[in-house]
């Protein structure tokens, strides 16, 4: 099992890093986490996935690196050169770190979270912490720290440039049907 993985500068995707493999729906995810690993992002390391944490608990996402979804925005295949709008959410895009169906103990520390989509979307999940952390989004309806079903949440020393909100708390559902998790029922489309 994972207990330390470490990117050192560079530029990772699913086609150089065995850490990142595509989800059912194509988007890159790194979802092969286990209870206590940690994760260091270097300086000068540029991730091209998202984190998918489910039923983790003490892991630790540090460094001065930068975790980026935005490969994934409509126009990215054109280099945003197209006139086409670009940015706009596509169905299924995960935030850059998905912490869902009871986790804890969960430490975000010093990255940069440059989104597609939400930046830090927290599910039924207790005890969670990010410091420092840099959240950029680009699409409607991307929050920066989004949470549904969380205790002790606490964000500080952080910069979150956001489309939409910056923080949004929820106590019941949310409004993208795939983000539901651990029982709690989906919205009616």
């Amino acid at each position: 099992k994972v207990k330390k993985i470490e990117f050192a500068p560079g530029y990772y995707t699913a086609d150089n890093c065995d850490y990142i493999v595509k989800d059912e729906h194509g988007f890159p995810v790194i979802n092969c986490l286990t209870d206590g690993t940690e994760v260091h992002i270097c300086d000068g390391a540029v991730v091209n996935a998202a984190f998918v944490l489910s039923g983790l608990h003490g892991v630790r996402i540090y460094g001065g690196g930068v975790v980026s979804t935005v490969e994934q925005c409509y126009g990215a295949e054109d280099g945003f050169t197209a006139e086409p709008m670009f940015g706009p959410l596509k169905k299924f895009t995960p935030p850059s770190v998905f912490i869902r169906t009871d986790c804890s103990d969960i430490s975000i520390e010093g990255i940069t979270l440059s989104s597609n989509f939400r930046g830090i979307v927290i599910r039924n999940s207790e005890d969670i912490r990010s410091d420092s952390v840099k959240i950029f989004t680009t699409c409607i309806n991307a929050d920066g720290l989004n949470m549904m079903n969380a205790r002790r949440v606490s964000a500080k020393n952080c910069f979150i440039h956001s489309q939409d909100d910056c923080v949004a708390v929820f106590t019941s559902c949310d409004s993208i049907l795939y983000l539901g998790d651990g029982g709690c029922p989906d919205p009616v489309p």
